[in-house]
């Protein structure tokens, strides 16, 4: 299945280069702490089709950020990539730290390499980004659970 290839790349779905400002004070806001989860990704509930090649459609069935009030996050990914006959889950956790400047959310997964900003206004966290290269980017939204 094709598009079972491309399932893999959901776990990089974010990644766009941190930028951070150190003349800036570091904060990790009390708000921020606690579990998000993805609500809309281009304005419709998941699961939410990133790839579709013929019978093959790869989801975002879920993306969760864990912050702790001591600076580190876990991210959990999960997809479905189907065939139109079988439908395979798949999900993947990482671990990281995370620093928060303002409305700007900084995340450093070191075993990835990845570095993912998020930005925090109006209790909701909101990203864009592109599912695989040479895609267009989808907008996602987390809420607090």
């Amino acid at each position: 299945m094709k598009s079972l290839l491309i399932f893999a790349a959901i776990f990089a779905v974010l990644a766009c280069g941190a930028a951070t400002d150190s003349t800036q004070p570091i904060v990790q806001s009390a708000s921020l702490v606690g579990t998000w989860k993805v609500k809309t990704i281009n304005g419709a509930p998941p699961p939410f089709a990133v790839f579709v090649d013929g019978p093959d459609t790869t989801y975002i069935v879920n993306v969760v950020f864990t912050f702790t009030s001591g600076g580190q996050v876990t991210e959990l990914d999960s997809a479905a990539s189907a065939d139109g006959r079988t439908r395979v889950y798949a999900a993947q956790t990482f671990q990281g730290t995370y620093q928060q400047i303002n409305g700007l959310v900084s995340i450093y997964e070191p075993a990835t390499g990845e570095a993912v900003n998020l930005t925090a206004s109006d209790g909701v966290l909101r990203a864009s980004a592109s599912y695989y290269i040479g895609g267009a980017n989808q907008n996602y939204v987390w809420v607090k659970e």
